[in-house]
């Protein structure tokens, strides 16, 4: 009977207490029930409540944007300008709400204000849509961190009221006033965005109805800018969409055009159609011009190579005007291209390019998924002939080979890598006089050579700095006794062959006999080769260094002195290894996909795949 008394007690009690925590100020009480009758103690604790229980509005949520950013004081938004814009102004618009730290940063470099002003000056001028400021005041030592964390820039001054004037002052919208701490700490709860934890700029798009499209709404305008606009899912659908349909079917028609624009410029202005060369090789020369032009200078000398012989090749520039990182803090040459630099850069060209700002920009750097990381590298995306191939790793095929390279296909790379290998014969690589030795002590002229089947490894480094159990010195550690049970089983057969193993240390390969045991093949130390060791002959300009560190290659050359195989990844196919007839071709752009990074799947995919 008491338990039930006691439990009846508390129910009351309890809801006296919900009732209660809803207000800014509220009583923590404490309940205790002492001994068997049922006496229930309180104690009552006046306390600020940090934050209110009900829900924050999220995505989805209908509200009015004029009980949230208006009062019965104020009808009305600021300007940078001493300009006020009413309430009845706003209808009608989507509503982006901004909120924005005050942390004594130097406000004009944020990544943010850039981009949401490159979206806001694209839109303002159709009057249908508004940005509005909320400056959190992080600097007011009443809603500061304990652990006093945040940073502050010494040449700044702390006053907040001056820091507001100093961020608004760069800011082409509207702002609640700095002075109306009543309305922004009431839009801060609404939205959950504490003073404490904000730690960048915050946007919340509000449609015409009030309803809440997005919130942290920069991914959207970083891929679609104002193209983006209403920022409705309906409409980011419609573009995702459109960008799947690029990939599948490619066109330079598509993908370089817009319902507008039928042409490209030169750079004296001249509009050029697009169809005019969709037979030609395009190159979309994606392009920063915050770095160092080398790749420019070859593609310039590869376009005059070009224009000589005939009208085969074009390129279109694609300028990139965006910072190329995400940061808070950036020197002002790292942040936002103008119009005047891109001409500036566009006239010591002399093709083609997208028209400045346009459109197409970002749905290039979608459909070709082009991440801002890799705006670090300048990059070349080969368009075949009515978009027959798509490749995107144009710039490393042209740096490489040049010209040669043309139409920039991996099959032109593979045949220009095996045409050069095949050059190379076994005669090449050592003097007729050169001896090499057996560890048993005998010695073999390279005259006794002439006429067998030769392979040699490359001794790897791994060993002087792997442990024993790595997974890399296992794998050649195994490579090498499976080789020399090889070399043993087929002496005297007709799969007879001869192993010259290349010592790159002082030691003669003193290690190798702890791992693998006695190699009775050659030994040549690579100080006694004629031909350079990192030559592009054998392992794509690779340095010596780095091949021995992490590779283990070999070369095998028939009895005729041609070579057969070249490999960083020996492995143990058949009966023949590694003397076979054909399949060079298709180890060499294994290789060149594996230590080029011609590799698709590093690409992020976004909509779809473009490349096949």
């Amino acid at each position: 009977m008491s338990l039930r008394r006691n439990l009846g007690r508390l129910r009351v009690l309890g809801e006296l207490f919900s009732n209660s925590i809803n207000s800014r100020r509220a009583f923590l009480t404490i309940f205790k029930i002492i001994g068997s009758g049922g006496y229930i103690q309180c104690k009552h604790y006046n306390v600020e409540a940090e934050y209110t229980f009900r829900r924050s509005i999220t995505k989805g949520d209908t509200i009015c944007l004029n009980d949230l950013l208006f009062t019965n004081d104020r009808d009305y938004l600021i300007t940078n300008n001493n300009q006020y814009l009413k309430a009845k102004q706003l209808e009608g618009k989507v509503i982006g709400i901004y909120f924005v730290p005050i942390t004594g940063k130097d406000p004009r470099h944020s990544w943010f204000t850039a981009l949401l002003k490159d979206v806001y000056d694209d839109l303002h001028p159709f009057n249908n849509f508004e940005t509005v400021l909320v400056a959190c005041n992080i600097l007011d030592t009443d809603s500061r961190a304990k652990t006093d964390e945040i940073p502050i820039h010494c040449s700044l001054p702390r006053d907040p009221q001056k820091l507001f004037q100093d961020l608004f002052s760069y800011m082409p919208w509207t702002a609640i006033p700095f002075s109306d701490v009543t309305c922004r700490k009431h839009l801060q709860r609404s939205f959950d965005v504490s003073e404490k934890y904000i730690f960048q700029p915050k946007l919340y798009i509000v449609d015409q109805t009030g309803m809440v499209l997005q919130c942290n709404s920069w991914d959207i305008l970083e891929y679609y800018g104002s193209l983006g606009y209403p920022f409705s899912d309906k409409r980011l659908k419609f573009l995702r969409t459109e960008d799947y349909l690029a990939t599948k079917q490619p066109s330079l028609k598509t993908l370089l055009g817009s319902p507008k624009r039928d042409y490209v410029i030169s750079n004296n202005g001249e509009k050029v159609p697009i169809h005019t060369f969709e037979e030609k090789v395009v190159a979309l020369y994606f392009y920063h011009p915050d770095f160092p032009d080398k790749l420019t200078e070859e593609l310039k000398l590869a376009y005059e190579e070009f224009a000589k012989i005939r009208k085969i090749f074009e390129v279109v520039l694609v300028y990139i005007y965006e910072p190329y990182q995400r940061q808070h803090w950036r020197g002002e040459k790292l942040f936002w291209k103008s119009e005047e630099l891109f001409w500036e850069k566009f006239k010591t060209m002399p093709w083609l390019a997208l028209p400045f700002k346009d459109t197409s920009y970002k749905k290039l750097k979608r459909v070709f998924e082009f991440q801002f990381y890799d705006i670090l590298v300048p990059r070349l995306v080969i368009f075949g002939p009515h978009g027959d191939y798509i490749e995107p790793f144009g710039s490393h095929m042209l740096i490489r080979y040049g010209v040669r390279a043309f139409p920039f296909t991996r099959k032109k790379a593979v045949e220009l890598e095996t045409k050069k290998v095949k050059e190379l014969n076994l005669e090449m690589l050592w003097n007729s006089d050169n001896v090499f030795t057996r560890n048993d002590g005998s010695q073999v002229p390279f005259s006794q050579l002439f006429g067998k089947r030769i392979m040699f490894v490359l001794e790897s480094s791994a060993a002087d700095w792997m442990s024993k159990d790595s997974e890399d010195l296992v794998l050649y550690t195994e490579f090498l006794t499976r080789l020399t049970e090889r070399y043993i089983q087929n002496k005297g057969t007709d799969y007879e062959f001869e192993v010259i193993l290349i010592s790159t240390s002082m030691t003669k390969s003193s290690f190798y006999k702890d791992l693998v045991g006695d190699m009775p093949w050659l030994v040549s130390s690579a100080n006694e080769l004629i031909l350079d060791l990192s030559s592009s002959y054998y392992w794509y300009g690779i340095s010596t260094n780095e091949l021995i560190e992490f590779f283990f290659p070999i070369l095998a050359f028939n009895p005729d002195g041609r070579v057969v195989r070249k490999t960083l990844y020996p492995k143990f196919e058949d009966v023949e290894f590694p003397f076979y007839a054909g399949g060079l071709e298709d180890e060499m752009l294994s290789q060149l996909i594996t230590l080029s990074m011609w590799d698709y799947s590093r690409f992020f995919r976004y909509n779809g795949r473009i490349y096949t």
